[in-house]
This record gives structure tokens, C-alpha cells and sequence, in this order.
């Protein structure tokens, strides 16, 4: 919660500063899995997101302007987290997205909000590949780049010669397996 809170801050500075809309909202938006497997980490993020634009705007909004949101379910998938980012971003006009919870949320959902220049900023995406996703793309979560150095010490610290993993194809995973790769050499 508190790591949403700094987030929408910062966002709510944003938005005093290059907010060019003209009504007396700010639409922000959230790109989060609302069903499916994970759904419990969308509710989440969109109830801590709720709650921080209350406080916010309980306190007289952002330069008077109240904050308005606009969620959207990801799946925590590609597909559909690119379609929520197209809608936020064209036709509910946001000026920055909360999201994706997924590493391929955030990944699907960056090459729309950096064309736009409409900040995106994920609370839980780890994949290594979110680093290099645009100069609007950002998070708040370790990139798993910095988990698999640990992992790969320990393994080299123990003698450890082999290495069999399980893997799903999904970015988190995939951004997982190859930077322990990598960091074991």
C-alpha cells in the first residue's frame, strides 16, 4: 500500500506540472489482472489504487483537480493488457496507467504508452526486460535481474554443478530463467 501511495504522489506531480486537460479531473488509469488466475493481486493493486485517490482527493484533489480512475482487466496477458492500454490511452485519454501487476501486462502495454508519452508505472513487474521498456515505462519492484544474482552466488558458493529448472512461457518466468542463466555463466 505504501509503495502505491508513493507511486500516485509522484503520478499526482505529474499531473499538476503536464496535465493539459481542461474538465476538473485527472484520469488515471490501472492496467491490472481483475480475473483469472490472479485476480486476487488485481483487486490488490485497484483497491490499494482506490484507496490512495481517495485520501488524495479527500485532501482537495491535485491542484483542485479530483482524481478520477479508470481500471481495466489485463488477465495478466499480453493481449489483453495491450487492448486496456489502447483504450486507456485513446479513447479514456488517462494521463499515466498504474500497471500491469504482470511483467506481460506492463511489456504489452509499453510500446503503447511510450508512442503516447503517457507514464506507465508497474507496482510488480519483474521481468529484466521492463528496464529497457521506454523512458515512460517504469516500476517500483526489483527486477528479478538483481534476484537471480543472489540465487546464482548461492548455487556457485554450494559447488552446485547442475541446474534443472521448470519454466512456464510466460515474461516473468522467461526474464527469470534467463538472467539466472546468464548470472551462472
Amino acid at each position: 500500500m505504501k509503495r502505491i501511495v508513493a507511486s500516485l504522489a509522484a503520478l499526482s506531480l505529474f499531473a499538476l506540472t503536464a496535465c493539459q486537460q481542461s474538465s476538473n479531473t485527472i484520469k488515471l488509469g490501472v492496467i491490472a489482472p481483475l480475473t483469472g488466475d490472479v485476480a486476487g493481486l488485481g483487486a490488490d493493486t485497484t483497491n490499494g489504487v482506490k484507496m490512495a485517490i481517495e485520501e488524495i482527493n479527500a485532501k482537495g484533489g491535485v491542484g483542485g483537480k479530483m482524481i478520477e480512475l479508470v481500471a481495466e482487466d489485463g488477465k495478466c496477458n499480453g493481449a489483453d493488457a495491450g487492448a486496456a492500454a489502447q483504450k486507456l490511452v485513446n479513447v479514456d485519454k488517462v494521463i499515466a496507467i498504474i500497471g500491469g501487476d504482470c511483467s506481460g501486462e506492463t511489456l504489452a502495454a509499453a510500446p503503447i504508452t511510450e508512442a503516447a508519452k503517457v507514464v506507465l508505472l508497474s507496482p510488480t513487474s519483474s521481468s529484466p526486460d521492463v528496464t529497457k521498456a521506454g523512458d515512460f515505462v517504469f516500476r517500483n519492484y526489483p527486477s528479478d535481474a538483481l534476484k537471480t544474482v543472489a540465487m546464482a552466488k548461492l548455487m556457485k558458493d554450494k559447488g552446485w554443478k547442475k541446474l534443472a529448472m521448470i519454466s512456464e512461457n510466460t515474461d516473468f518466468s522467461q526474464g527469470f530463467r534467463k538472467s539466472l542463466l546468464e548470472k551462472l555463466g
